[in-house]
């Protein structure tokens, strides 16, 4: 079971065909614990519907746990070492489709998020306050 004191790599990425098969745009959003992300995850579930108005197409979010052990055998004098290592790991993936027609005026909807530029209610409240809070503190 992953430690839930450790903290793991969060990145949101913009999906250009909808299934984050083809992203181009990765934002690195910190580190979170594990319970921070479930709790993120939770809340994000609530939501019964993104709003109209905002920038937002879809969204997808998916937490992934693993747990395995690799094993490598080699031969004396190689250079990989014979040993075990177990791996317990978590991922979030975060796939976030803006739609055309976004609000931000230079047209960098995505970056606008991570840089505080966002003027997206819903966006803010559900990206960036949670993964960028430094910068919308005053929003």
């Amino acid at each position: 079971m992953p430690n839930t004191k450790k903290l793991y790599e969060v990145n949101v990425t913009d999906a250009t065909d909808g299934w984050g098969c083809c992203d181009v745009n990765t934002l690195n959003c910190g580190h979170m614990t594990l319970n921070d992300i479930k709790k993120h995850l939770n809340d994000i579930a609530h939501i019964s519907r993104i709003p109209q108005t905002s920038c937002l197409y879809n969204m997808h979010a998916r937490l992934f746990t693993i747990n395995g052990i690799d094993v490598k055998l080699a031969r004396p004098g190689s250079p990989s070492a014979t040993g075990k290592t177990t791996n317990n790991s978590v991922h979030i993936d975060i796939s976030v489709k803006i739609k055309n027609g976004c609000k931000c005026s230079n047209g960098s909807c995505f970056q606008n998020i991570s840089a505080g530029k966002c003027t997206d209610d819903f966006m803010i409240n559900i990206i960036g306050k949670r993964f960028f809070a430094d910068k919308y503190k005053q929003k």
